[in-house]
């Protein structure tokens, strides 16, 4: 069995990401998720930035951590 690393992203924009209606997340979003996907990544949760991301993510066991800071910059 192969070993593929455990992604996790990280968006500034708030969403619901147990919302599986993918028509309701944000496209940039959409479109990371599938290009992951598509390329053969696991994908083990998609969080927004928020007050509880560090206590949600040393709960996680990921290999990767994306953050997708387009926005922050400005």
């Amino acid at each position: 069995m192969e070993n593929r690393l455990r992604i996790v992203v990280i968006t500034p924009e708030p969403f619901d990401s147990q919302d599986m209606d993918m028509a309701k997340w944000p496209e940039r979003l959409r479109s990371l998720r599938l290009g992951l996907l598509q390329s053969g990544a696991n994908l083990v949760a998609f969080h927004s930035a928020d007050v509880d991301l560090g206590k949600r993510l040393s709960q996680i066991q990921r290999d990767l951590v994306i953050v997708d800071a387009s926005n922050l910059l400005g």
